[in-house]
């Protein structure tokens, strides 16, 4: 099979996160500090599926990098509105832009024991996005 001159994509969701309660906790404050941001609620809504973020432990391990660039460690769980689990996780990185926005760019995989949405325990996914003001906000694309 020939390699693509292209990646094709197709939309899974939008998902949108607060990060702001609690406060962030910075551990060391080396070249490569590590913060730990606690994810607590939030929203996806895509043409196959939606739901919320939930309350767990889910949460953000940031390392900032000596050139201002973070390295994203990312895990949440999801419940969708017909009550189907999803444990989502993601790496990826973020740089800050004059504006004050953080451009994120990750690659998220899922897991999950729902028939329904089984589908996702076999894809890649990418996935484009931003934060500010304590949200997170996300387009999730299944790669074909």
């Amino acid at each position: 099979m020939p390699i693509s001159q292209g990646i094709e994509t197709a939309f899974l969701f939008e998902i949108s996160a607060r990060i702001s309660d609690p406060a962030p906790v910075v551990v060391g404050q080396s070249e490569s500090a590590l913060t730990v941001v606690t994810v607590m609620s939030g929203q996806f809504v895509g043409p196959a599926m939606r739901g919320r973020v939930l309350p767990v432990a889910g949460g953000d391990w940031v390392s900032v990098k000596s050139d201002g660039s973070m390295k994203l460690d990312v895990r949440l769980v999801l419940e969708t509105d017909d009550n189907d689990l999803i444990y989502m996780t993601y790496q990826g990185v973020g740089i800050a832009e004059q504006t004050g926005t953080l451009r994120l760019v990750t690659a998220p995989m899922f897991s999950t024991s729902s028939v329904k949405y089984d589908f996702l325990n076999r894809i890649q996914a990418v996935a484009v996005g931003k934060s500010q003001a304590g949200t997170v906000e996300y387009r999730v694309f299944k790669v074909l």
